[in-house]
């Protein structure tokens, strides 16, 4: 683990942008499927493929070095609980470093992590994953960012879109497996 640790604190030493392999969060996750969807999405990535990937959490958006409290960090049974709703469950630990005296998270996903395609159990989601921090959108800028992700052809999703009265509702499929379904305000 101390390996682990070193490149950590040498990430928070000098921290790079948020890409394939890492990325930020201020403050650990509130609700567990956007956790199993960013593991998901860093397994899935093809630039990232055969890589350690990082999320470390203590960092905000200008990344700038916040830290947490000790009690912010979830035990280490419940994080790998939660990973088997990932299939193929992936290889992924998760502690603490300290540097500068404040204390971070960490989850390293292995880059031993070799199986594709890594997608969410359909029983994850039933309650909808609900985007409540994106920027409020009307109905054009929401269709185009749907069409962007159609478009990407990365993935072939089903999509079903609905408009309840308060806001956008969009599920996205693939192979027959739930992979998301958000809410836009």
């Amino acid at each position: 683990m101390d390996k682990v640790e070193n490149k950590i604190k040498e990430i928070l030493a000098d921290p790079i942008n948020e890409c394939t392999w890492l990325d930020y969060k201020v403050k650990w996750y509130k609700n567990k499927a956007e956790l199993l969807k960013d593991i998901v999405a860093m397994l899935n990535s093809d630039e990232a493929y055969g890589k350690d990937k990082f999320l470390i959490i203590g960092v905000n958006d200008q990344k700038q070095l916040v830290g947490l409290q000790q009690n912010d960090i979830p035990d280490d049974n419940e994080i790998q609980s939660l990973l088997k709703k990932i299939n193929p469950i992936p290889t992924v630990s998760s502690g603490t470093v300290i540097y500068n005296g404040k204390t971070f998270g960490f989850l390293l996903i292995s880059k031993d992590n070799y199986e594709r395609i890594y997608e969410i159990n359909d029983n994850v989601y039933d309650a909808s994953y609900v985007n409540r921090n994106s920027d409020k959108m009307d109905e054009r800028k929401f269709e185009s960012c749907v069409r962007n992700i159609i478009n990407k052809g990365k993935y072939i999703y089903e999509i079903s879109l609905n408009r309840p009265k308060d806001g956008y509702h969009c599920t996205f499929i693939q192979n027959k497996r739930l992979i998301l379904t958000t809410e836009v305000y």
